[in-house]
C-alpha cells in the first residue's frame, strides 16, 4: 500500500500542480483582459471628455456669434434711420437754398428788367 500511497501522493501533486498552472494562466489572462478592457474604458472617457470640451467650444462660440450678430443688427437699424434722416434733412435743406436762391435771382432780374440806360438819365 506504501507503494500506492506514493504514487497517488505523486499524481495528486502533478494534478495540483496542473491546477496551479492553470490558475496562473487563466489569472494572467484576465489580469491582462481587465488592463486592456480599463485602458479603453479609460481612453474612451478621454475621448469623450475631449468632445465634451470641444462641444462647449462650438456652443460658446455660437452664443459669441449670435450676440455679435443681434448687436449688428441693432447698430445697422441705428445707421440706417440715421441715414435716412440725415437725407431728409439735408435734402430739405437744400431744397429750401436753391429755392431761396431762385427766388433772389428772380427778383434780381425783375429788378435790372425795369432799369434801363434811359431812366437812369
Amino acid at each position: 500500500m506504501l507503494a500506492d500511497d506514493a504514487g497517488a501522493s505523486r499524481d495528486g501533486r502533478q494534478c495540483w500542480r496542473l491546477f496551479f498552472r492553470i490558475v496562473n494562466q487563466k489569472g494572467v489572462t484576465l489580469t491582462k483582459s481587465a488592463q486592456i478592457i480599463s485602458s479603453g474604458l479609460t481612453a474612451a472617457f478621454d475621448q469623450l471628455s475631449t468632445e465634451q470640451q470641444r462641444s462647449g467650444s462650438i456652443a460658446a462660440q455660437v452664443d459669441n456669434s449670435k450676440t455679435a450678430i443681434g448687436a449688428l443688427g441693432t447698430q445697422l437699424a441705428a445707421t440706417s434711420s440715421a441715414l435716412l434722416d440725415t437725407d431728409m434733412a439735408a435734402a430739405t435743406a437744400a431744397y429750401t437754398r436753391a429755392q431761396t436762391l431762385l427766388n433772389a435771382a428772380q427778383a434780381m432780374f425783375a429788378k435790372l428788367q425795369q432799369m434801363n440806360l434811359f431812366s437812369r438819365l
